[in-house]
């Protein structure tokens, strides 16, 4: 009908509530092997799946004809130092590197945790949105015109809407 929204583009509605305008995502979570993908890198450690999700979020970004402007640049969602160090590795961050050489798009680390944040795994919506409430700071943008958040879950979108939020305030 007339009020649908292109895909990927944020609806009207929802706009006055985030600060995110387009969501991309070649998966599901509810998807059994996608899960399990997701679960084996974060919690089994098996980095090899990040070039495999990067190369299968490219192939979806190519395959949709998803434009990416001149200036763009990817932004991993940051893990509180403490998490990155007791894991080894910041999941969102290995896929947006393998993205970004895929793609030939910069990767800039333009937030980092503020604070540390209980998991939102077994949080309900706005226990997420609280848990994530100043959870980030952002560095300077260096004038980039678009940032391109890289995570590997989005639920609810509390994590991804106050990177965004925060992000926004240094102007891109």
């Amino acid at each position: 009908g007339k009020n649908r929204t292109p895909a990927g583009k944020t609806c009207a509605p929802c706009r006055k509530k985030t600060a995110i305008f387009h969501f991309f995502s070649p998966f599901s979570y509810q998807s059994k092997p996608i899960e399990t993908i997701i679960h084996s890198l974060k919690y089994k450690r098996v980095r090899s799946l990040a070039p495999v999700m990067a190369r299968i979020l490219g192939n979806y970004l190519v395959r949709f004809r998803v434009f990416v402007p001149a200036g763009a640049v990817l932004v991993p969602v940051p893990l509180h130092p403490r998490r990155e160090r007791e894991r080894g590795f910041n999941q969102s961050e290995l896929i947006a590197r393998d993205l970004g050489a895929i793609l030939d798009i910069p990767l800039r680390s333009l937030l980092s945790r503020s604070r540390p944040t209980r998991p939102q795994t077994s949080l309900g919506y706005a226990a997420r949105r609280r848990n994530m409430e100043k959870a980030f700071s952002a560095h300077a943008s260096e004038g980039y015109k678009l940032a391109i958040l890289i995570d590997d879950v989005k639920t609810t979108g509390a994590t991804l809407d106050e990177a965004a939020r925060v992000l926004k305030k240094t102007g891109i």
